[in-house]
């Protein structure tokens, strides 16, 4: 606490790879011309699917400013014939937003190689959504994921947004709060499939506070705020989330930090600040934006963290 009583900000570390050492020093090394590092993360994830799509994810994210050619090209120039190679080249092509139609080759041949492996399938998924697939073509795709991997937790984050409003041009968001509530009622305690309600939680707030009268408005935002922290689902989301997998002593994944965001993002909407203070405390200094960035960004993870623990 300060001189005047006010809990000091939270000094944020917003790196995707979190507190995942190994991570951070292979994008480090990958920046600096040495890849043989984030070869070896992705050599050993090999079955490890729930880790293996986050270090892709985080990798490739890295090289988004890189435009027309990045190392995970020359990687995968060097072998084609490594599904690591060819799925990284392929995510850093849609991180760049480069050759996409390229990238969903790519991931086709990593499936050929790695045929038990669901990453190339959730890649797929992924840009489904930015090339327009139509239904028919995403139900396939997620079909092969989850045969693969039921519970693959990146595939289920990608199977949301095909369902939500923005994607579809649905009149409602049925499908996707169906979806959602499905996974998670059949979700084993401890997974964190049961966060996922969350997630729909946010779209259904963004898509509101931007249609209907005074879209756009911070009066129809503060309408939005009010409509769910008034909706017993609502409530009853963010009680599962809670109950069925923070406290419970499951195993630690790959997304860890974002669903604990995510949750503790919930929390604050919902009013239930003393129950946020294990989640901030759980979450330290890796703020992710992802979950914020529709309710403020950081200053309101910061005020958020305050009511939490205000002393």
């Amino acid at each position: 606490m300060n001189l005047f009583g006010r809990r000091r900000d939270v000094a944020v570390d917003s790196d995707p790879a979190g507190d995942d050492v190994p991570l951070r020093q292979a994008v480090t090394r990958s920046r600096d011309g040495d890849w043989e590092p984030a070869r070896d993360l992705l050599a050993a994830s090999r079955h490890d699917y729930d880790r293996r799509a986050h270090l892709i994810a985080v990798i490739a994210a890295s090289t988004a400013r890189d435009g027309d050619t990045a190392w995970p090209d020359v990687w995968a120039g060097v072998e084609p014939r490594n599904p690591d190679a060819l799925l990284l080249h392929a995510r850093s092509l849609i991180a760049r937003d480069r050759r996409l139609p390229a990238a969903l080759t790519l991931t086709e041949q990593a499936a050929n190689l790695a045929p038990d492996d669901p990453t190339p399938w959730s890649q797929r998924l992924l840009l489904m959504t930015a090339l327009g697939a139509d239904r028919a073509t995403r139900d396939a795709g997620w079909h092969q994921v989850i045969a693969r991997d039921p519970w693959h937790r990146e595939a289920h984050g990608h199977r949301l947004t095909h369902l939500c409003r923005r994607t579809t041009g649905a009149t409602t968001h049925d499908d996707m709060f169906a979806f959602t509530h499905e996974t998670a009622s059949a979700a084993p305690t401890g997974s964190p499939l049961l966060v996922l309600p969350l997630a729909a939680a946010n779209e259904w707030a963004l898509w509101e506070t931007h249609h209907g009268d005074g879209a756009g408005t911070m009066n129809r935002a503060l309408q939005v705020i009010r409509a769910q922290r008034g909706n017993p689902g609502f409530h009853a989301a963010v009680e599962t989330a809670y109950t069925g997998w923070f406290q419970q002593p499951a195993t630690r994944h790959a997304l860890w930090h974002h669903d604990l965001n995510l949750l503790a993002q919930a929390l604050h909407r919902a009013e239930q600040h003393t129950r946020a203070r294990p989640v901030f405390d759980a979450i330290g200094p890796y703020f992710d934006p992802e979950p914020w960035r529709y309710v403020g960004g950081e200053q309101t993870f910061q005020d958020a963290s305050r009511k939490a623990s205000p002393s």
